[in-house]
């Protein structure tokens, strides 16, 4: 994939990033289809390495899981597989809601598990009038919930874990309330990949919009240019980044489509959270099911036992 310079970052007084970190991994971006198959067949045969089968959740209670539903997942699945450093993948419908994905030679399940099913629903939205003080209290708030549960999983102390995992998620409604949707969401992106800080400590992640979301954005950051409020930047209604837009940006906003998404990031995270902004959103939630690590060259139907 061809990046593009940016033009404009983003200049903005950056708060703690609030994503957590993700285990290493090599970093790969290769074109699609380089290197890279889909098998034609239902299954890869002969295969080895790792099979998962997922379980797609209905958007509601009311909803159910439609062939249409399926077809798009399985595309977002698809996209994502695609970057990943395997030689041959398959992504098979296998029951009326479940999908069976197997990647040959991959042995990262962790990291797998956590890329494929992430629903990755980006949203760019305006911190309220008046909410300055409330959202400083929150964040050192969420930061030390972090500190805490760190310290709590060392000890495995799983009672207090479950508390404290109840207050985080307390922590990000709170947050989550100090702000307002806009219209720029991540289907206005076009491109987004990983690149160092300028101090080379920590990584970051730069994004291109269409034409649309480039007026969008510079809207937005015309509108708070100067004004000390927050573009908060969601991420699965998870706050990630409150950046401040500064005041030379009043006139205009931020033109030319380009912005830098940075903060606390691993090379591994900022990889991981490219790769699910150019590959787009679930439309649903998928959830893992089971796991399972064929070294044999089974060929028979992995439905059939």
């Amino acid at each position: 994939m061809k990046k593009s310079p940016i033009k404009k970052s983003l200049r903005i007084n950056w708060q703690r990033a609030l994503v957590g970190t993700a285990s290493t991994v090599m970093l790969t971006l290769v074109s699609c289809g380089e290197g890279f198959s889909v098998s034609e067949s239902p299954f890869i045969c002969p295969f080895a390495g790792v099979e998962l089968t997922l379980q797609i959740e209905p958007p509601s209670s009311e909803d159910s899981v439609t062939p249409e539903l399926i077809k798009q997942v399985r595309e977002v699945l698809n996209a994502r597989i695609e970057e990943l450093d395997s030689t041959k993948a398959a992504v098979v419908p296998i029951e009326s809601n479940k999908i069976l994905i197997q990647l040959e030679g991959s042995s990262d399940t962790a990291n797998i598990e956590q890329l494929l099913t992430q629903t990755a629903q980006l949203q760019f939205r305006q911190q309220r009038l008046g909410t300055k003080a409330p959202l400083q209290i929150e964040l050192q708030l969420y930061q030390q919930l972090q500190i805490e549960r760190e310290i709590l999983t060392q000890r495995g102390d799983e009672a207090a874990l479950t508390e404290n995992q109840a207050a985080i998620e307390r922590s990000n409604q709170a947050m989550a309330s100090l702000f307002e949707p806009t219209t720029l969401t991540g289907e206005h992106l076009t491109d987004a990949y990983p690149q160092p800080t300028q101090s080379g400590d920590n990584w970051q992640i730069s994004i291109r919009f269409d034409d649309q979301g480039s007026e969008d954005f510079a809207q937005l950051t015309q509108m708070l240019a100067g004004t000390g409020r927050s573009i908060g930047i969601f991420l699965d209604d998870v706050l990630i980044s409150a950046p401040t837009v500064g005041p030379e940006y009043a006139e205009t906003g931020i033109t030319g489509g380009v912005a830098v998404i940075t903060g606390n990031f691993t090379l591994s995270k900022a990889n991981d959270l490219a790769i699910q902004f150019r590959s787009g959103a679930l439309p649903a939630s998928v959830e893992v099911v089971s796991v399972q690590t064929v070294e044999n060259n089974r060929c028979t139907n992995p439905t059939e036992g």
